[in-house]
């Protein structure tokens, strides 16, 4: 993406804003670390969940200390919402997912997993600073308070961070899911993306991609906020 313009940068903080004072509302604080590696090692202790994504896991993939981060609520110490984006530059980030280079880079199998693009999105292009999202968990006792909102702000802070091109992030191919994507995150595409599995999990079934371009990200940003009644600075 190019430079980020003033109106454009006003409209990214007064959703960080938006979303703190939400969550202090309830008592609760936003933090963000770079550290994936205790953001995987949370949700490993953490009930109804299935644990981290190997693509934000430091176990499994590689990731520079500048291309990923995690933000979470906390009442207090303890954590009880999470959300993780981690940063490709890539000219066909459809290709790399194939090629297993985002899934496992730090696997030593010579052999890929045996899945493939549905039909639905072999004609599309994901390319350039690309924001893969994952691993978002809500404690059981939050669930209901309306804490999907740090899916979204998650985003907010990774386009301003990474001045992303596209942000994307997939899920399983469920009914369920697909609801989530749209009206929790609010992505702007889904599209039926890999069949039989994805490299490192080749029993997950089918999965679904999800994924919104910078210009989208910030007219839906313009949206939650209009929505709420809130009011974006004017400024140069």
């Amino acid at each position: 993406m190019s430079r980020l313009s003033q109106p454009q940068l006003n409209t990214l903080q007064a959703h960080i804003d938006y979303t703190v004072a939400y969550l202090d509302s309830l008592n609760l604080r936003l933090g963000i670390s770079h550290d994936l590696s205790a953001f995987a090692d949370y949700l490993k202790e953490q009930p109804a969940t299935h644990g981290s994504p190997r693509t934000h896991d430091p176990a499994f993939t590689y990731i520079p200390p500048d291309m990923g981060f995690w933000i979470y609520a906390a009442d207090g110490d303890r954590i009880v919402a999470c959300h993780a984006n981690v940063l490709s530059i890539t000219d066909d980030f459809i290709a790399d997912c194939l090629t297993q280079t985002y899934f496992g880079n730090l696997s030593t199998e010579s052999v890929l997993a045996p899945c493939r693009v549905h039909p639905d999105s072999e004609a599309v292009s994901i390319h350039g600073r690309v924001c893969l999202g994952g691993g978002l968990y809500i404690n059981p006792d939050y669930r209901g308070k309306k804490l999907g909102i740090i899916n979204r702000v998650s985003r907010t802070i990774a386009l301003r961070k990474f001045r992303l091109d596209f942000s994307v992030s997939t899920i399983l191919d469920r009914p369920s899911r697909w609801r989530m994507a749209r009206e929790l995150a609010r992505y702007h595409h889904l599209s039926r993306f890999m069949v039989n599995g994805q490299p490192g999990k080749p029993d997950i079934g089918d999965t679904v991609m999800c994924w919104s371009s910078a210009q989208e990200l910030i007219e839906g940003i313009r949206q939650e906020l209009e929505e709420a009644g809130v009011k974006i600075p004017q400024g140069t």
